[in-house]
């Protein structure tokens, strides 16, 4: 696909009046390898560790596909979904922003 036929996607805008977000809870359902996860993350961080190919770095994808609004490894949005389902969803609480959510998308 060359530049000039590829779909406009939205871009990125910066939280009205919020210096500083942190993503406070993560809910994720049918994206990449992870077909359902809901996390309360506490304030001193998480570590995230498993096997290879467990879904680390989908997390941590999810996460950022909430502020880039596309894949950071550059695929279509139609292959973060698990195989076999009809669309992803995610959804990030933070506390910074006035109202409680960094940001929610799905796709699908």
């Amino acid at each position: 696909m060359s530049a000039a036929t590829q779909p406009e996607r939205a871009e990125p805008t910066p939280i009205a009046g919020a210096d500083r977000v942190t993503v406070t809870s993560l809910s994720i359902r049918d994206f990449r390898n992870i077909e359902h996860a809901d996390i309360e993350l506490p304030a001193d961080g998480i570590a995230l560790v498993g096997d290879n190919g467990h879904g680390k770095t989908n997390f941590l994808e999810a996460i950022a596909y909430l502020q880039l609004l596309r894949s950071m490894r550059g695929v279509r949005d139609r292959d973060l979904i698990r195989f076999g389902a009809a669309a992803f969803h995610v959804h990030a609480g933070a506390a910074g922003t006035p109202s409680g959510v960094l940001r929610e998308t799905a796709l699908g």
